[in-house]
């Protein structure tokens, strides 16, 4: 903020301040002694707005300056309207929190974290060490039965012994395309971690679009992002070592990364949605993403966060495009 120059009363300063503002510059006026002092807040505009302060002064009741101070109440009730308006249309994620209380809006949401939740427990969180097995008596039904190898992206016994990370379903076995997203080896604080993000970001999506858009959307960024980590190659150079893959993974990553790039070009393209990320919220999911590539919390399917970023992203794109267009 510069001080550009005085006037030597209210009324001009209020009428010079008022003709600034219908310039687009914004000012203000302050009292000094006997002088108003004149302030441009925006340094960029002091150059200009000293000239029309030397205008201003030859001819302080000309029609145009007698005239700016309606004008300027026009321009200052036009911008409240305009602000009003845009705070309706602004739902962050702390508002989504408080006005969506319990599971009324997003009975979807809460199905996959409920299933999830079940999924960890009922799979010793997704470990491979502990197996749910039939009993001894019915072994000769058929072969031991393990939880979390039939929701792997790839069966333990045939990728050792193939090391095609596609031979699961290449067998037929399609649900293995999605299922490995029910599955956190990481323990309990990378479930807490997903299911908040999923509940958060998925919640938005159900509640301001549909159930139906939660579901497609969930479901192309679980096999995007899952089918991307699982053929990746195990061994990538240096550079690109952290995106390296392996198709014994798990966890809801890569769909709260695809939520939040469908949620965060959503609100970029279509703001009269009522979907609003604040930026806050983008960069600190994004420099989480970044601080997984760093090994520093260990092994992370770094490739799954990106695709599904950028899957959410593209759906988003692809969708809202058209009606922008008519």
């Amino acid at each position: 903020m510069r001080h550009i120059g005085t006037l030597p009363n209210e009324n001009a300063a209020r009428r010079f301040t008022a003709f600034l503002l219908t310039q687009d510059i914004i000012a203000s006026s302050e009292q000094d002694a006997e002088e108003w002092i004149i302030w441009v807040h925006d340094e960029n505009n002091v150059a200009h707005g000293r000239e029309e302060l030397a205008s201003f002064r030859q001819d302080p009741n000309g029609e145009i300056y007698l005239q700016a101070e309606t004008a300027a109440e026009q321009i200052v009730r036009k911008r409240l309207e305009t602000e009003k308006q845009n705070q309706k249309n602004v739902r962050d994620l702390r508002s989504q929190w408080s006005r969506q209380p319990g599971s009324q809006k997003r009975p979807l949401t809460l199905s996959v974290v409920v299933l999830t939740v079940l999924v960890f427990f009922f799979s010793n969180g997704g470990s491979p060490r502990r197996r749910l097995t039939r009993s001894p008596s019915s072994a000769s039904e058929g072969p031991s039965f393990s939880l979390n190898d039939t929701l792997r992206f790839c069966s333990i016994a045939d990728y050792g012994r193939t090391g095609d990370p596609l031979v699961s379903i290449k067998k037929g076995q399609i649900w293995r395309l999605i299922t490995p997203i029910l599955l956190h080896p990481g323990g309990i604080w990378h479930l807490v971690f997903n299911m908040l993000w999923l509940w958060q970001l998925g919640g938005i999506i159900e509640s301001r679009r549909s159930k139906l858009t939660l579901a497609w959307v969930l479901l192309l960024t679980a096999v995007l992002s899952n089918l991307a980590q699982a053929i990746m190659p195990l061994d990538l150079p240096a550079p690109l070592r952290p995106f390296s893959g392996n198709p014994i993974f798990g966890g809801m990553s890569g769909v709260v990364y695809g939520l939040l790039g469908y949620l965060w070009v959503t609100g970029r393209l279509d703001p009269g949605s009522g979907i609003f990320l604040h930026p806050n919220t983008v960069m600190l999911m994004i420099g989480w993403a970044c601080l997984c590539l760093t090994g520093l919390l260990g092994p992370v399917a770094n490739t799954a966060h990106f695709a599904g970023l950028f899957v959410g992203m593209a759906v988003a794109n692809f969708t809202l495009n058209p009606r922008r267009q008519t």
